[in-house]
């Protein structure tokens, strides 16, 4: 018996109803069909439902490329199982690309606030989402780093270190010169979102900041290898793409540090909606929008510069605790009440709501 069920049409959708109820739930279910991750979290365990040893979500999806789909992902402590019409993925790199979607929260506003990691991961979710040839390197990256910092704590010798080098030299070249491509690609479409919502002399930006700037893996292993001494005594990896940041920029200034608050959450709402154009020109298919209570808390410029931005025919899935405001808005949106969808007494819904 499923926890939760939900036919969604064409349209937009608002999901009504109270904190606590499963409502952002509903919509990281979703957002695993694209990313096989959490928009909340970097560990799937997560959102397994405390007492039990999987969750599981199911979808019949629709696409311009494949038509419809049956899309079917278990989640275990031990790690993923997804199969596509019944057939289970040998990769699932394979999945990545074919529904895209681009999650919306108040916690974007980490995007500036918080540290490199969170930067880092919206740039290779984005990646990701759109490439299985990238989320191939970060995972292959990820495992030569682990195995290189294995090797560091244990004191290993330069002929040991230097085996584990040449694959990590690969995918830093490929990770580094993928983020660095998508970003100078992101940035006209930041400028151009942006300046919906604000004064064109509020012109934004965006700067990457490779911890190790290179175009070849032969440079990257020259890095690596000189670094090994420092690495030993740390031991760990001190340089890499592991690294890596980028920068939002207003007028050529870090915005964290010079933006308004309303320029800050304007900025990054226009960066999401850009992440959503550049995905829809990678993938040539038009990514879903997974708003998680965000429409009510934006003013009335930045709301219909909201709506301005989807025009192209997005189809949105919103959350909040209260109907959407205005005549406008609530004519867009289907509301749909969150007792609908996970009934009252559903067991553990309101202690907690992961599907």
């Amino acid at each position: 018996m499923p926890l939760a069920s939900l036919r969604i049409g064409e349209g937009p959708l608002f999901i009504l109803g109270g904190n606590g109820r499963g409502k952002t739930s509903i919509l990281e279910a979703l957002g695993l069909v694209s990313a096989l991750r959490s928009f909340r979290c970097s560990d799937s365990r997560a959102m397994i439902r405390h007492g039990t040893r999987q969750a599981r979500v199911i979808c019949t999806l629709e696409q311009e490329r494949e038509g419809g789909l049956s899309v079917d992902i278990s989640l275990r402590s031990g790690g993923k199982a997804v199969s596509v019409d019944g057939n289970p993925l040998d990769r699932l790199a394979d999945l990545m690309g074919r529904f895209p979607s681009v999650p919306l929260s108040s916690q974007d506003i980490q995007l500036l606030r918080a540290g490199p990691q969170c930067r880092r991961r919206f740039m290779d979710m984005m990646l990701a989402g759109a490439a299985p040839s990238f989320f191939d390197a970060l995972r292959r990256y990820t495992r030569a780093l682990k195995e290189r910092n294995s090797l560091l704590r244990t004191g290993a010798g330069d002929a040991e270190l230097s085996a584990f080098e040449q694959p990590l030299s690969c995918a830093a070249q490929e990770l580094v010169g993928a983020r660095a491509t998508a970003l100078a690609q992101l940035a006209p479409l930041l400028r151009e979102t942006y300046a919906s919502m604000a004064p064109s002399s509020e012109e934004p930006g965006l700067a990457y900041r490779p911890d190790l700037p290179g175009d070849s893996a032969e440079g990257f292993a020259r890095s690596f290898a000189e670094s090994r001494a420092r690495d030993l005594a740390r031991g760990s990896s001190c340089i890499g793409p592991h690294l890596d940041d980028f920068d939002l920029l207003i007028k050529g200034r870090p915005a964290r540090d010079y933006a308004s608050e309303g320029q800050q959450r304007g900025l990054v709402l226009a960066l999401r909606l850009a992440q959503s154009r550049w995905l829809e020109t990678r993938t040539g298919i038009v990514p879903v929008i997974l708003a998680d209570d965000i429409i009510g808390e934006l003013d009335p410029v930045r709301r219909a510069a909201f709506w301005d931005c989807l025009d192209g025919g997005s189809q949105v899935i919103a959350t909040g605790t209260e109907a959407p405001a205005g005549e406008g808005a609530r004519k867009r949106f289907t509301i749909v009440p969150i007792e609908t969808i996970i009934p009252p007494g559903a067991e553990g819904a309101d202690q907690h709501p992961n599907p």
